[in-house]
């Protein structure tokens, strides 16, 4: 496995060790929807990887993200948001179930942090909100297999909907514009 820049983005590839087989399997787009230029090694779990950005994802503060070994099942694992850490440059272990890694920044003192990631939990994923022009972007994990967006003017009833805007879906991120003259909002994800 190794990594490779090209026209300022980073790109996993996959090579046999006689350097025969290159495949790419991923280029990375950066934030708000995805992370950006990973330079720490990954960690080959059976057939998915595990990785880090130290830049990109909703913070542009870096991401935790997993990918199979054929290039599919892509998903930021968590968005790094400050307070739970920033900037994720050193490779990640994996012991047993738990995902351990560290960040260079971020945490209360801002001196960076060490975390860990249960992969047998399987929480909802993550909804972001981005401004994009006079648009609001709501975004989440593609694919998100099971969950459904939905939305209500009052978070404290049970009048919960699918939102009239269509979901785009680039399989990696799902979104919907809003219009933020339509008024409050709340949004949630919903397994059925």
């Amino acid at each position: 496995m190794k990594t490779t820049t090209r026209t300022n983005q980073i790109t996993v590839i996959l090579t046999a060790l006689d350097g025969s087989g290159y495949t790419v399997l991923r280029e990375f787009t950066g934030a708000p929807f995805d992370g950006g230029r990973p330079s720490a090694d990954l960690v080959l779990s059976g057939s998915t990887l595990y990785g880090t950005t130290p830049i990109g994802g909703s913070s542009n503060l870096g991401t935790v993200f997993m990918l199979n070994t054929n290039g599919g099942g892509y998903a930021l694992l968590k968005n790094l948001i400050g307070h739970d850490g920033a900037h994720p440059v050193a490779g990640m272990v994996l012991s047993g179930s738990t995902l351990c890694g560290t960040t260079a920044d971020g945490g209360d003192l801002g001196l960076g942090t060490v975390f860990k990631i249960n992969l047998l939990s399987s929480p909802a994923p993550r909804l972001s909100v981005t401004l994009s022009n006079a648009s609001i972007v709501i975004f989440w994990p593609s694919p998100s297999t099971g969950f459904l967006l939905q939305q209500n003017t009052n978070v404290n009833t049970t009048n919960w909907v699918t939102p009239a805007e269509s979901v785009t879906d680039n399989s990696t991120i799902k979104s919907i514009v809003v219009d933020p003259t339509a008024g409050n909002r709340f949004y949630r994800l919903l397994k059925p």
